[in-house]
């Protein structure tokens, strides 16, 4: 029940308890709204350190899930079928939930969707693609795995998010787990001649998917995860189809494998549109830096799922710097 509602040029303020009543007065709240307000924040922190543990998790595991999709379908093919399925399937769940259409049109921020859609979350996942033929997966994830680092650089200069002196020391950190983890995966000889493009491939992915992380953050103070999400992967879909429009047509999408499609059921669910949406939400409650900080754990999980599915080996490296990559993100969190 208000207590006290006040006119002030035609607003009316209303103040549902005492505490709010001192707050907009510059006093101080009672003990006991401090304590609630605090212990909801903490729920809100070990909520967001959930989810953003299952994304990591989801994005490892995918790499099992697509371990023999390549054999069936070429890599741009599966990118782009995959991610248009998803667009298309986003902007009807924003149609649905606004009732209205859901592609943001505000000229203001045009600029910034391009930039975050083809420079950064298109252009991120068609170069990774490429790389992956160039070079072994293990030097990619060890790139990519730099995200973090590159966007605590680049975040601050834009005032986009803060530089922190511990977040730095824990993804490099993290970083040395990551090479634990590969530092037993192929030599350069076996990559082939092109290992080299594959490098120069995984540095401009890694560059772009900091893009996306950090610029997606001013458009989400404006735009809800689910409506930015849908745009960004729509857009990015339709940027990725004359890079595998031979495939998208020459390919018997009727006869292909079980397993294929039992991989794009996951991997369009539950590698695209939930992480992709509570990605963008994390982004909103936590900043990019503290986000893509949680990136570094895919190449855990996927070493983890690896070995309990397709019971791949796992040396005493690799367990150790899955344990550092842990330890790493949740110093950087708390």
């Amino acid at each position: 029940m208000p207590v006290k509602e006040k006119t002030r040029a035609g607003l009316v303020e209303k103040f549902e308890t005492s505490d709010d009543f001192l707050r907009a007065a510059g006093g101080k709240p009672s003990a006991a709204s401090l304590t609630g307000g605090f212990e909801a924040t903490r729920k809100n922190e070990i909520l967001t350190l959930f989810i953003l543990f299952l994304i990591a998790f989801a994005w490892g595991f995918n790499y099992v899930v697509v371990k023999n999709v390549y054999s069936a379908v070429t890599p741009f093919t599966y990118c782009a079928s995959r991610f248009l399925a998803a667009g298309f399937m986003l902007m009807a769940l924003a149609y649905y939930k606004l009732g209205a259409n859901p592609l943001i049109t505000n000229r203001k921020d045009l600029g910034m969707l391009a930039l975050i859609s083809l420079g950064g979350f298109g252009a991120s996942n068609l170069l990774m693609a490429v790389a992956l033929e160039y070079s072994p997966a293990s030097t990619t994830s060890i790139i990519l795995s730099t995200s973090p680092l590159i966007t605590l650089i680049i975040a601050p200069v834009f005032k986009i998010d803060t530089f922190s002196s511990k977040k730095f020391l824990a993804i490099l950190f993290s970083l040395f787990g990551i090479y634990c983890i590969f530092m037993d995966g192929q030599s350069v000889a076996a990559a082939g001649s092109k290992y080299y493009y594959g490098i120069m491939f995984a540095v401009l992915s890694t560059i772009a998917w900091s893009i996306y992380s950090i610029f997606s953050k001013p458009l989400l103070e404006k735009y809800s995860p689910l409506v930015l999400t849908a745009n960004a992967v729509f857009i990015s879909s339709i940027m990725m189809i004359p890079f595998a429009f031979d495939g998208l047509v020459s390919t018997k999408w009727l006869n292909l494998p079980a397993f294929v499609y039992a991989s794009y059921v996951f991997s369009i669910f539950f590698s695209t549109i939930l992480p992709m949406i509570f990605w963008n939400i994390c982004i909103k409650k936590a900043g990019p830096v503290t986000t893509m900080t949680f990136s570094n754990l895919t190449p855990a999980f996927a070493m983890l799922t690896g070995y309990l599915l397709l019971h791949e080996p796992v040396s005493a490296n690799q367990l150790t710097g899955s344990m550092i990559v842990i330890i790493s993100v949740i110093i950087a969190y708390i």
